[in-house]
């Protein structure tokens, strides 16, 4: 293997009974929203935490470059509009 293809969506939070908690817009599933994560046009809560939590777990694994090659939430936002603290969490 000559390197590591990715494509980030999401995280997910679950909880023991969701009742009275504001759950996510998703395609396949649901899950309960974090109040701490910003949420894209869509609904998909943005994590650049869980982004940077991913890359290195990859990376811890498999020591090969890794390439994002898809990043729903940010889906046809130009490159220089991506916000600061998604590139903040994954220079770290």
């Amino acid at each position: 293997m000559d390197f590591v293809a990715i494509s980030y969506y999401q995280t997910s939070i679950m909880a023991a009974s969701p009742d009275g908690l504001k759950t996510t817009e998703a395609n396949l599933t649901r899950s309960i929203v974090n109040p701490y994560l910003e949420k894209s046009e869509w609904g998909w809560q943005i994590d650049p935490v869980g982004l940077r939590y991913a890359l290195n777990t990859l990376y811890d694994r498999y020591h090969k470059p890794i390439f994002i090659v898809d990043c729903n939430p940010y889906k046809g936002r130009k490159w220089r509009n991506f916000p600061s603290n998604i590139l903040y969490h994954v220079k770290k």
